[in-house]
């Protein structure tokens, strides 16, 4: 009766802990599963952040006022406003569709004020604040910053302009003034490739601009696209002028110039051309001649597609090794680049090893491709046979190369395989590492567009069409005490096993 007992508590116990175990992986999955409280909780914030965004983004479709207004002020007595420096002519604002209005208002402490309605996404409205500077009896600098407020978003202040106004110079009033224009810009990608600037798509940052003045020749301003992908050339003097664009041509190329029938506002205004900058060729994205004369430059843009690219990579495995002796013949699988293989010491100097390679080519790019050729560089420790690789001969270097695959296209994602058997006499002497090192050799594809990340043939052991294969060789020693050892430790396993068991659960 009592070992009854016993036995049934331990399968209580048993059945006990899997309804447990059971118990608990569904609450997990309820917590943390794909459909789980969490996840939920985090798709319905991330869907209200959303929401959020396309509330601000939709601004076109609120009844919302836009109000801004300018300030300046006197680096040596402080004023505020139009102060005593200069006082505002007027206002002027461009409106999308190149309307234009003057305004004369300003705020209650005389700055030149604006209200404007709704701003519809990814369009520009330009305030232009012309004043007249006061006489000064010594150069006196002038800084100029604008606020603009909106009901949803707040208000922002935009960067500080200095200006330096002149002391009055009698005999020098009469001189004529040059009105300046500006040219302003964006660079986007164009993920769809339709040559149109569209909401959703990315602006780049970081882009440096240069404006080429084509009477003299020279690019002395350039400028950096900010965080919204924008540039602005100010203070332009009339004349004619190119607008070149130095962006990483090695990964982009320009998008279509100047989309038939698109809006003039959100297309592409630049083709790739090779230019001379800095000594020397590079490829850049390079405007028409534009006129400066009466009027700014609005959206000069460049849009940019990501090139395609063609990587071919190389991986170099040992697949299986066989073992020749006068006893029997072995074969071991191993399919990875490191192979460990010991012989009977007693058979060391009449065992043969035939070692079968696999050298794998992988399209890691977006464009076909072809191998040409591979290469292979035969360790000296072992034998080439042309009997056992006719799809492989030996150069006069002594390098042995492939090209069975100079045909066969290797499409994107695709893999393919050729095979290389080496062989070695074994001898007590020659046991140790083997190394063979494989690479692409040649390379090509129907477009002309090198690899992005190797040079084929140049054996350089850090780029991904290069590869290494060992197979470490020693003699087996120690044999019947590893297995006495080995029964000897799952003996006292079960033994401990079922001391605890009787001691702890059964008990």
């Amino acid at each position: 009766m009592l070992k009854n007992k016993k036995g049934i508590t331990l399968v209580a116990l048993v059945v006990t802990i899997v309804v447990l175990l059971i118990l608990a992986g569904v609450s997990i999955n309820l917590v943390l599963g794909n459909n789980g409280i969490i996840v939920k909780a985090k798709d319905a914030e991330t869907k209200s952040a959303e929401a959020s965004q396309n509330d601000l983004k939709g601004m076109n479709g609120l009844v919302s006022e836009m109000e801004g207004a300018l300030a300046g002020s006197g680096s040596e007595n402080g004023n505020t406003g139009s102060g005593n420096n200069f006082v505002t002519k007027n206002t002027e604002v461009t409106y999308p569709d190149g309307t234009t209005e003057t305004i004369n208002g300003t705020d209650e402490n005389g700055n030149p004020y604006v209200r404007i309605l709704t701003i519809e996404p990814e369009k520009t409205v330009i305030v232009e604040v012309n004043v007249l500077a006061n006489m000064v009896e010594e150069d006196t600098e002038i800084i100029n910053k604008a606020s603009v407020s909106q009901n949803e978003i707040g208000t922002i202040q935009v960067n500080e302009i200095k200006n330096t106004i002149k002391k009055y110079v009698p005999g020098k009033e009469d001189e004529p003034v040059v009105k300046t224009q500006k040219i302003v810009g964006t660079v986007w990608i164009d993920a769809n490739k339709n040559g149109i600037r569209e909401v959703e798509e990315t602006k780049v940052a970081g882009v440096t601009v240069g404006l080429l003045n084509n009477a003299t020749g020279e690019m002395n301003t350039q400028v950096v696209t900010d965080a919204n992908g924008t540039y602005a050339f100010d203070n332009i003097a009339p004349g004619k002028y190119t607008v070149i664009f130095l962006y990483d041509s090695a990964n982009y190329s320009a998008t279509k110039y100047q989309v038939e029938g698109a809006d003039e506002t959100l297309n592409s205004d630049a083709i790739d051309k090779l230019i001379v900058y800095e000594g020397k060729q590079i490829t850049a994205a390079v405007t028409e001649e534009i006129t400066v004369q009466d009027e700014n430059k609005f959206d000069i843009d460049l849009g940019i597609v990501e090139d395609p690219k063609f990587d071919l990579k190389l991986d170099k495995i040992v697949g299986s090794i066989t073992v020749n002796t006068s006893k029997a013949t072995t074969e071991h699988e191993y399919n990875k680049n490191f192979a460990k293989i010991d012989f009977e010491s007693k058979y060391a100097d009449s065992s043969t090893m035939v070692v079968e390679y696999k050298i794998i080519v992988t399209n890691e790019g977006a464009i076909p491709g072809y191998v040409k050729k591979i290469a292979d560089y035969l360790p000296s420790e072992m034998k080439f046979s042309t009997e056992l690789n006719q799809d492989w001969y030996e150069g006069k270097d002594g390098t042995i190369y492939n090209i069975a695959l100079a045909n066969t296209i290797i499409n994107p994602g695709e893999s393919k395989e050729v095979k290389l058997v080496l062989t070695k006499n074994m001898t007590k002497e020659s046991f140790g590492l083997i190394t063979n090192k494989a690479e692409i050799y040649e390379a090509s594809n129907d477009y002309g567009i090198n690899d992005m990340d190797s040079t084929p043939g140049n054996q350089s052991t850090n780029e991904d069409d290069y590869s290494i294969a060992n197979v470490l060789t020693g003699v087996k020693t120690g044999e019947a005490v590893i297995y006495t050892t080995l029964i000897i430790t799952i003996i006292a396993i079960i033994g401990v096993g079922t001391y605890i068991i009787k001691k702890r659960v059964i008990k």
